[in-house]
Parts: C-alpha cells; sequence; structure tokens
C-alpha cells in the first residue's frame, strides 16, 4: 500500500511539472494589440490627403450622398436669416422669363383669361405642395432626395429614379446654360455670343457646385430679391412700348389678338390638361432634388415651416409671372368690337 501511494504521488508531481513547463498559447487579446505592419502608401492616398486639405481650407463640401448627422451640422443653419433662405431659394430659382412665357401659354391654346388664370394658381399650388412634403425629410433623415429613395422604393427601384433625375437634371442645366447664354448676349449687345455665354454660365455653375451649400445660400439670401426687382422693373418698362406698338396697330387697322377662349367641349378640356401639365410639372418636379438643401438644418426644425415656407417660395414666384402674363394681354391688347373671333392667338408671339 505504501509503495503505490509513493508511486501516484511520484507520477502526480511528474504530471504537474510537465504542465508547468508548457509554454502557454499566447492570448486573443495580446494578439489584437500587436503593431500593425506598416502599409505602403500610393499616390492615390497622397492625392486623397491634399483633397482633404484643400476642401477644409476653402470650404468645401466633400460630402456626396453620406448622410448628414445632428452632430455634423453647422449649427448656424437655425439662425432666421439661414431658415428664411427655405422661402428666398425657391423665389430666386423659379422668378424668371421661363415662367413669363409659360403663362402665354393659355392664349395660345385658346383659353380664356379666366381659365388660364384658375388653372395657373391651382397647378402652381399644387405642384408646389409635392416638394414641400419631401423637404421636410431633409432635416429629419439628413440625406439627399435620392438616397431617401432607397429607403421607401428599395436597391433596384431607386435606380430607375436615379436615372431619371440624372435625365431630369440634365434637361434643366441645359435650359439654364442656353438661356443665361442668351440672356449675356443680349446685355452685351452681341460682344458675347451665345456659344461662349452658355461656356461661361456652364463653368461657373460646376464652381458653385463644386463649393456646395455654402456657395448657394450666400448668394440666395439676396438674389431672390435682386430677381423681383429686375422682375417688376423689366415688366413696368415693358408697358410703354406695349402701348406704342398697341397704337401703332390700331393706326394701320390691325387686328388684335381677341382673349375669349375659341374652344369649347372636349377641345377646350384638351387645351385645359395641357396648360395644367405644363405648370404641374415644372413646379412638381423640384421634389427629385428639394431635400438636397435642408439636410443642413437642425432636426427640431418645423415640419410645418419647412413645408409652408418651401411651398410658398415655389408657388408664389411661379405662379406670378405667369399670371402677368395673360394678364398684360387683358391691360395692353383690349378685344375691339367687331374683331373676328377666330384670330390665331399665337401671333401674339
Amino acid at each position: 500500500m505504501d509503495h503505490s501511494t509513493d508511486e501516484e504521488s511520484r507520477i502526480g508531481a511528474d504530471g504537474a511539472k510537465d504542465i508547468r513547463e508548457e509554454k502557454p498559447e499566447k492570448p486573443l487579446s495580446s494578439r489584437n494589440n500587436d503593431p500593425p505592419q506598416e502599409r505602403h502608401i500610393t499616390w492615390l492616398d497622397t492625392l486623397r490627403h491634399y483633397e482633404g486639405a484643400l476642401d477644409r481650407k476653402l470650404g468645401i463640401e466633400a460630402r456626396a450622398v453620406q448622410r448628414k448627422t445632428p452632430e455634423d451640422r453647422d449649427p448656424q443653419y437655425a439662425v432666421w436669416h439661414n431658415q428664411a433662405v427655405m422661402f428666398l431659394l425657391w423665389m430666386s430659382s423659379t422668378l424668371n422669363l421661363a415662367c413669363f412665357a409659360t403663362g402665354f401659354l393659355g392664349t395660345a391654346l385658346g383659353l380664356d383669361l379666366r381659365t388660364s388664370l384658375t388653372i395657373i394658381t391651382t397647378a402652381a399650388f399644387l405642384g408646389s405642395a409635392v416638394p414641400g412634403w419631401c423637404a421636410t425629410l431633409g432635416p429629419s433623415t439628413g440625406l439627399r432626395q435620392i438616397s431617401i429613395s432607397r429607403y421607401s422604393l428599395g436597391w433596384w427601384p431607386s435606380k430607375a429614379a436615379a436615372i431619371l433625375n440624372v435625365i431630369g437634371q440634365i434637361g434643366w442645366s441645359s435650359v439654364g446654360s442656353i438661356t443665361s447664354g442668351l440672356a449675356l448676349a443680349a446685355v452685351s449687345d452681341g460682344a458675347i455670343h451665345l456659344e461662349i455665354g452658355v461656356v461661361l454660365s456652364t463653368a461657373i455653375s460646376f464652381v458653385v457646385s463644386i463649393i456646395g451649400l455654402k456657395a448657394v445660400f450666400a448668394y440666395d439670401k439676396f438674389a431672390g430679391l435682386v430677381m423681383a426687382f429686375v422682375f417688376i422693373t423689366l415688366y413696368t418698362e415693358a408697358v410703354p412700348a406695349v402701348q406704342q406698338s398697341q397704337s401703332h396697330s390700331q393706326a394701320q387697322a390691325q387686328p388684335t389678338t381677341p382673349l375669349q377662349s375659341v374652344l369649347s367641349g372636349p377641345a377646350k378640356t384638351a387645351a385645359s390638361l395641357k396648360l395644367f401639365s405644363v405648370v404641374y410639372g415644372s413646379s412638381v418636379s423640384w421634389a427629385s432634388i428639394v431635400a438636397d438643401y435642408y439636410v443642413e438644418y437642425p432636426v427640431s426644425t418645423s415640419r410645418i415651416k419647412i413645408f409652408l415656407l418651401t411651398t410658398l417660395g415655389l408657388a408664389l414666384p411661379l405662379a406670378s409671372p405667369c399670371l402677368l402674363a395673360p394678364s398684360s394681354l387683358r391691360l395692353f391688347l383690349p378685344v375691339q368690337p367687331g374683331l373676328p373671333r377666330t384670330t390665331p392667338a399665337a401671333s401674339v408671339f
């Protein structure tokens, strides 16, 4: 018995000695704390470093579709004059001669004054209400408008929305560049050719797009008011010219354009739908980008304020030139008794 006990003790002692002599395995925590291997710096890393330094120095907007978290937003956007940009931004964008020309469409289609004014007002406010609602999603989500569509439509359907948005933005950018080129050619008395004017306006737009929202907001704080003043001045300066043209037409016994509708039944309904679709489409088309301009605003910004300022900022400047156009015909080209009601409305152009 004593020999067996001594043998078990000896084996147990030797086993414990072997266990103590085993080298313990390195724990996972120490593995993770190993110094990382040095990564080779490529020329792209150097380029991104200088790009980031340039963005910080010039204040260029470096984010694209990434979400703007509440911590990353500029607190200055909570100030009242920056929140007033919700109205002034769209005022400067929609108060233009293109809307004034759209107002003549009702007369060109053969609609009377009352019908044209009713359709223009209704379509402008209904169409502007859609971007007004979409704008409320900007501060609450911090996402661009197309990025929001990924959560409402899904991954693949949102790609179709993005493609349609690209097509629409190319079209509107072309319209803006061409009209800007025409304006530069007109104010320079032909010194700046149309092609040069288009290139200049495109280059300026490209620079503004790189700088981002800071440049847009700084410009639109004043541009809307300036555009309103210019438009009112342009309209009042046109009164003597139109009156002189009317007197010249009456002296030569040339018929003026009647404003009464020459349409009835299905033809009038079709013309009314055409006018409604044009005015509605020109205002609702802002819905694809409207939230992009609101990602810097605080999450606590009132949704009612966002909706009202955006809707009115789009509807009022859009409807005003459209309403002035047919009204100007009523003021300056009154219908003379005895004139034929079938005079082509397009002769006003």
